[in-house]
C-alpha cells in the first residue's frame, strides 16, 4: 500500500483510544503492508506521545507551528519521509486529543496481535504451606511447602516444560508429541503420560522421583542420558553430587499423600523426617544427638505441632523446646 495512502483517521482514533475494530483492521492491514508503513507509525507514535503532554492552550491550533514544535521535541528518530500538509492532515484529526491531553495507553504490537516478549512466572509456597495450581495445558501441580515452580507465559500444549525447586506432585494429560518437562538442579523428568511426584529441594542431596500412574523417564540435565525409566509404585533417587541413581519399589500414593493433607513418614531417616515435618508446619528445626541410623514410619493427619512431638517422644525420646518459629530438639 502507497504512503499517500495512510489511514490518518484511523491512526488519529486509536492514539485517542477511540478505535473501532474496523480502525484496528484497517490500521494493522496499513502498517503490515510495508517496513515503511510500520516506521512511519512508530515515529507517529512517539512524536503524539511527545507532544501529548503538551496541550494547546487553545482550540485554535496553528498546525504549522505544532508541526515544528513536533521536530523540535522529538529528535530521537529521522524526520519522517513525508510531505508537511500530509502530517498537517494527520494532526488536524489529532487537535481534539491534543486539546485534552490524552496520552495513548495501547501499543503497536498489541494492535498487531505480535506476541509479547516471554516473561518467567513463577509460583512459590512458604514454609507449611500447600498450593494446588492448573496450568495452561491443563496439568493440575500441587506445590508442597517451601517449594517453587518457574515457567514461562508462553507456556502451552507444545511448550510444556517448567522448572522445580521443591517438592510437587504432577497430573499430567498426555501428549505424545509434546511430552511434559521438569527441570531440577540435576536431572529431568520426561513424563510420558502420568501422575508422579518429585522431592528436589535445591539444598537436599539427592531427587527422588516417585511414580503413581504412566510411565517416567529420569535424565541428566548435563548431558541428557537416561538415568531411569519408571513404572508405577516405583521410586528413583539420584544423588546429585555423582548422578548414582536407585531404583525402589515403592508406594508411590502414599508418598504423595501430602497432596491430600496427609503426611505419610515411610521410614524415613531422621534427616528425612524432621524436613518433611518443618515444611509440614511451616517451622525450623534443629536437632541435636540424632540416632544415625533409625526410620520412622507414621503418618500425619490433624495433629498439632506439640502432638506430633509427643506423638516421636514415644517412638525415640527426645527434648523439645517450641519457640514461634523455631523447634529445637535433643534426642536423649
Amino acid at each position: 500500500m502507497e504512503n499517500k495512502q495512510i489511514p490518518y483517521k484511523s491512526i488519529a482514533a486509536y492514539l485517542r483510544n477511540t478505535a473501532s475494530d474496523t480502525d484496528k483492521q484497517v490500521l494493522k492491514e496499513w502498517v503490515t503492508a510495508s517496513p515503511e508503513n510500520q516506521q512511519i507509525f512508530e515515529e507517529m507514535i512517539i512524536r503524539w506521545n511527545a507532544i501529548s503532554k503538551e496541550p494547546a492552550a487553545s482550540p485554535q491550533v496553528d498546525y504549522k507551528q505544532l508541526w515544528q514544535r513536533i521536530q523540535k521535541t522529538t529528535n530521537i528518530v529521522p524526520s519522517m519521509k513525508q510531505p508537511i500538509h500530509k502530517m498537517l492532515h494527520f494532526y488536524r484529526y489529532m487537535s481534539a486529543a491534543v486539546l485534552f491531553g490524552v496520552i495513548c495507553t495501547l501499543s503497536l504490537f498489541f494492535l498487531l496481535s505480535k506476541p509479547s516478549p516471554a516473561r518467567e512466572m513463577i509460583v512459590q509456597t512458604q514454609k507449611g504451606q500447600k498450593v494446588m495450581i492448573v496450568l495452561p495445558d491443563s496439568t493440575n501441580v500441587w506445590l508442597n511447602g517451601n517449594t517453587s515452580i518457574t515457567y514461562s507465559s508462553d507456556f502451552s500444549a507444545s511448550n510444556r516444560s517448567i522448572i522445580l525447586d521443591g517438592e510437587a506432585y504432577f497430573d499430567v494429560r498426555h501428549e505424545s508429541d509434546h511430552p511434559f518437562i521438569v527441570h531440577t538442579e540435576t536431572v529431568d523428568i520426561v513424563e510420558l503420560g502420568t501422575a508422579f511426584n518429585v522431592n528436589a529441594y535445591n539444598d537436599d542431596p539427592s531427587v527422588t522421583v516417585s511414580l503413581v500412574r504412566g510411565e517416567l523417564a529420569v535424565r541428566a540435565k548435563a548431558d541428557e542420558s537416561i538415568l531411569g525409566v519408571l513404572e508405577p509404585n516405583e521410586s528413583l533417587v539420584i544423588r546429585k553430587d555423582n548422578l548414582e541413581a536407585k531404583k525402589y519399589i515403592a508406594d508411590a500414593e502414599t508418598i504423595s499423600l501430602w497432596h491430600l493433607n496427609m503426611l505419610k513418614i515411610n521410614y524415613f531417616d531422621q534427616y528425612q523426617m524432621w524436613k518433611a515435618i518443618a515444611n509440614w508446619y511451616g517451622v525450623d528445626i534443629k536437632v541435636s544427638n540424632a540416632p544415625k541410623n533409625k526410620t520412622y514410619y507414621f503418618t500425619v493427619k490433624t495433629q498439632s505441632l506439640r502432638e506430633l512431638l509427643n506423638d516421636v517422644n514415644k517412638i525415640t525420646p527426645i527434648d523439645y523446646d517450641v519457640d514461634g518459629e523455631t523447634v529445637i530438639i535433643s534426642y536423649k
